[in-house]
C-alpha cells in the first residue's frame, strides 16, 4: 500500500487509509494506517498475530509537508517505508484475517472501538498492489504517474480530477471512490509537475487533450492527446482537435443538448492541469430536422387521386436552414425541386405509367447547414395521392323496356340501361336547399344512444341571418336523440341531445360559420364520459356535459331540417354520416376528406349525394336508410361540385343518367315515332 500524505495535525487513532476493523476484545481484522503516540502505525491483523499499537511498524512525518509512505507484507514480515526508504519492520505470520472485515476501503479516516476519527491534511496518489513491492520499485516509482496497467496493481487513485464528488480508480478493477466532505486542493501535488515557463525545452512535447461535458454532468476527457510541436510554439497558437466519434461518447451526448468544452494540459512526465471552461457553449446538432409540414396533391380534378400523365406536387417547409431537398417518387427523381424562400420548397413529378397503383410513395433527402443528412417519407398532414392507371370496365350491362314484353318497345315506351362499373366513376355532387321548404327525410331511422353516436357532414351556408339545420332525429317533434344547426345571425354551431320530451345536453361553439365556405362538422355523444363534443374542420371547439338520451328505437330522421320541421337550411350539404359509436379526433381527421366504402363498422347511415339526379338520396351504408328529397326542385337540388359521371346514348340520343350508388347507374330514354325500327 502506497500514499502521499501532507498532514497538518494529528492525534491518536486518526488515520489516512483504512480497510480495518478494530473493536478491542471483539473483532479485529484487515489493515490500515493510523497515528499513535509518535508516528503513523501500519495496522495489520493476521489469523495468528495479536494487535499492539506499540509494537506496530512506525514512521513519523513532518507537518505541512508531503511525505510518501508505503507498507508491504510478504506473509512473514511487515515493512514500512518513508520516501522510498525502509524504516521499520516486524514479524507476522499467516493470512490476513478478514473476519467481519470493513465493508469499505476509506481514505482520510480510521475507526477504533466504534469511534471514527478523521485525517487533517492532504492525500494524493494512493496505490494498492497484490504483490510485494521492493524498496527499489517503491523508491523509483513514487514520484511519477503510473500507466495503470502495471503487473500486480489492483487499485490506483491519482486524485487528479480537481472537481466533482468522486475519484476514479485508474485500473481495470473500477474501485471508484465517492468523496464525502473533503474538498479539492489544486496545484498542490507531491509529484514533479513542470512549471510552465516559456522555453521550448518544457512546452514542446507537452500535450493537450480535450474534455467536455453535456448539461450539468462532470467533465470527461475525449479524443487523443495532441502534442505541442515547435511550429505550434513559434506561432503562439495551438489548434486542438478530436474526432467526432470520440466527442459523441461523453455522457448525455444527444441531439439538441448543450455541451461545454475545456482541456487537460499534460507535461512530458504525465502530470496534468485543467484548462478553463469555454465561454461559449456548443449545441449538439447531428441530424437534419424533419419537415415541419409536408403535403402531397395532384392536378387531377380530385387532388387525392391521379392517373397516368397527372402531375403530383409535394410541398415542404423546414424550421432550419437546409439545402433544396432531393425528392423521389417510388424511387424516381422528381422532375424539379424549387426553393420558394423562407425554407419552403416544392417538388414536381409526372406519372409515367410505370409506377405501381395505390398510394404514391415519396421520400425527401434533406441536408442541413451543417451537412447532416436524413431521409423522411410521407406527409405530415395525412394527405395522400392514390394512383389509378386501370381503365374502368362495365359489367353487367342490362337493357329492358317498360313494355309488357321487356325485350320489345314501341313508340313512347321507356328504355332503361343499367350498368355496373368495376370501380367508382360517379361525379361528386352535393344537395342544395332553398331555405323555404326543402329537406330530406327518412321516417324509420334507428340509432342506439347507449352506444354513443357521431354525426358528420359538410355544410356551406348561403345565408346566416336565419337558423340553418344540418340534421336531426326527432321523437314527438323534440330532439330525440340529436339536433344540429347554426344559430341565426351569429353562425355559431349548436348541438342538442334529448330524450323526446326534454333536452339532456346543449352546447354552442364560440367559432362562427361564414357564408360561401365549406365546413366539416362532427358532433359526438360519449356515454362513458357523459359529454358531447363539436368538432369544426377536425378541431375540437366545444365540450359540455350531457345525460343519456332515451332510446326510442326507430324515429324520423331529417337532413336540412330541425326537429320542428320549420327551421330549415339555406345552403348546401354533403357527405352526411351517422356512426353508432364514439368517433375519436384521429378517426374524424383521417376520414373527413375521404369517401367511405359503406361497410365500415358501426356506420348506421351514409349519404354522399352523388346520385346527381332523381328524388332519392341513397344510403350507401347498405342499411337501407334511403332519404326522400321533399319539396325540392330536382333540376337545381343536385349541386355539381366536381368530376364527371358517365354518359350514355340510346338509339343515338342522349339518355338521362341516374346514380344508384357509387358504381351502379341507370340510363333512361323514351322512344319516339321517328326512332328507327330494329334492335336498340
Amino acid at each position: 500500500i502506497e500514499a502521499w500524505i501532507k498532514p497538518l495535525s494529528w492525534a491518536d487513532y486518526e488515520g489516512f487509509l483504512s480497510y480495518a476493523t478494530d473493536d478491542e476484545g471483539e473483532t479485529q481484522s484487515g489493515f490500515g494506517f493510523s497515528y499513535y503516540s509518535t508516528g503513523w502505525r501500519f495496522y495489520l491483523k493476521t489469523e495468528t498475530n495479536s494487535i499492539s499499537y506499540n509494537s506496530m511498524v512506525e514512521a513519523s512525518t513532518p507537518a505541512n509537508q508531503w511525505t510518501h509512505l508505503a507498507a508491504t507484507y510478504n506473509g512473514s514480515q511487515v515493512v514500512i517505508y518513508r520516501n522510498g526508504s525502509a524504516l521499520d519492520s516486524t514479524d507476522a505470520m499467516d493470512n490476513i484475517d478478514w473476519t467481519n472485515s470493513a465493508s469499505n476501503l476509506e481514505f482520510g479516516s480510521y475507526t477504533k472501538d466504534g469511534i471514527t476519527r478523521y485525517f487533517d491534511g492532504y492525500i494524493d496518489e494512493v496505490r494498492l498492489w497484490n504483490s510485494v513491492r521492493s524498496a527499489a520499485e517503491i523508491k523509483s516509482s513514487r514520484g511519477i504517474d503510473l500507466n495503470s496497467d502495471e503487473s500486480g496493481l489492483i487499485g490506483y487513485w491519482k486524485i487528479d480530477e480537481g472537481e466533482g464528488d468522486a475519484t476514479i480508480d485508474e485500473t481495470s478493477s473500477g474501485y471508484n471512490c465517492m468523496i464525502n466532505g473533503a474538498t479539492w486542493a489544486l496545484e498542490d501535488s507531491p509529484l514533479d509537475f513542470k512549471t510552465p515557463v516559456y522555453n521550448t525545452g518544457v512546452i514542446v512535447g507537452s500535450a493537450f487533450q480535450l474534455r467536455g461535458r453535456v448539461s450539468d454532468n462532470d467533465f470527461e476527457g475525449f479524443g487523443s492527446k495532441d502534442t505541442i510541436t515547435i511550429e505550434d510554439f513559434n506561432s503562439g497558437t495551438k489548434l486542438v482537435s478530436a474526432v467526432e466519434d470520440s466527442f459523441a461518447t461523453i455522457t448525455g451526448f444527444a441531439q439538441g443538448e448543450t455541451a461545454q468544452l475545456s482541456a487537460f494540459l499534460f507535461d512530458i512526465a504525465g502530470n496534468r492541469s485543467l484548462g478553463d471552461t469555454s465561454e461559449t457553449n456548443t449545441v449538439v446538432d447531428i441530424i437534419a430536422n424533419a419537415p415541419t409540414t409536408a403535403s402531397i396533391q395532384s392536378d387531377n380534378t380530385f387532388s387525392h387521386l391521379a392517373k397516368t400523365g397527372d402531375i403530383v406536387t409535394v410541398s415542404m417547409a423546414y424550421d432550419e436552414d437546409v439545402e433544396v431537398p432531393d425528392v423521389t417518387f417510388h424511387g424516381n427523381n422528381a422532375e424539379s425541386e424549387t426553393d420558394l424562400g423562407s425554407e419552403e420548397f416544392q417538388a414536381v413529378y409526372t406519372l409515367s405509367g410505370g409506377e405501381p397503383e395505390g398510394d404514391i410513395d415519396f421520400s425527401m433527402l434533406v441536408t442541413d447547414y451543417l451537412g447532416n443528412q436524413n431521409t423522411y417519407s410521407g406527409s405530415t398532414d395525412g394527405s395522400i395521392v392514390v394512383y389509378d392507371k386501370t381503365l374502368p370496365t362495365l359489367s353487367p350491362v342490362n337493357i329492358a323496356s317498360n313494355n309488357a314484353d321487356t325485350t320489345w318497345a314501341k313508340a313512347n315506351d321507356s328504355i332503361s340501361v343499367t350498368f355496373t362499373s368495376n370501380e367508382e366513376i360517379s361525379a361528386d355532387f352535393a344537395l342544395s336547399f332553398d331555405g323555404a321548404d326543402d329537406y330530406v327525410t327518412n321516417p324509420d331511422f334507428n340509432l342506439d344512444p347507449s352506444l354513443g353516436f357521431t354525426i358528420e357532414g359538410w355544410i356551406n351556408l348561403d345565408e346566416i341571418s336565419t337558423y340553418n339545420a344540418l340534421a336531426t332525429q326527432t321523437f314527438n317533434n323534440l330532439p330525440g336523440p340529436f339536433d344540429i344547426y347554426s344559430k341565426a345571425g351569429s353562425g355559431k354551431v349548436a348541438f342538442l341531445v334529448g330524450n323526446g320530451t326534454s333536452v339532456s345536453g346543449n352546447i354552442t361553439t364560440n367559432v362562427a360559420l361564414s357564408t360561401g365556405t365549406w365546413y366539416h362538422l362532427a358532433c359526438v355523444y360519449d356515454p362513458s364520459a357523459a359529454e358531447i363534443y363539436i368538432y369544426i374542420d377536425g378541431v375540437l371547439e366545444a365540450t359540455a356535459p350531457a345525460s343519456p338520451p332515451a332510446n326510442h328505437g326507430s324515429s324520423v330522421f331529417r337532413i336540412g331540417s330541425r326537429y320542428d320541421n320549420v327551421t330549415l337550411i339555406d345552403g348546401k350539404i354533403d357527405e352526411i354520416r351517422i356512426w353508432n359509436d364514439v368517433r375519436t379526433s384521429t378517426e374524424i381527421n383521417n376520414n373527413m376528406n375521404n369517401g367511405l366504402t359503406g361497410n365500415e363498422p358501426s356506420l348506421s347511415g351514409y349519404w354522399n349525394f352523388n346520385e346527381g339526379s332523381g328524388s332519392v338520396a341513397y344510403d350507401q351504408s347498405g342499411n337501407g336508410n334511403d332519404g326522400d328529397l321533399t319539396n325540392m326542385d330536382l333540376t337545381s337540388a343536385w349541386f355539381f361540385k366536381r368530376g364527371s359521371g358517365p354518359t350514355a346514348t340510346i338509339m343515338s340520343q342522349d339518355a338521362s343518367i341516374s346514380t344508384i350508388n357509387n358504381d351502379q347507374f341507370r340510363a333512361d330514354y323514351t322512344t319516339t315515332i321517328t326512332d328507327p325500327e330494329g334492335e336498340v
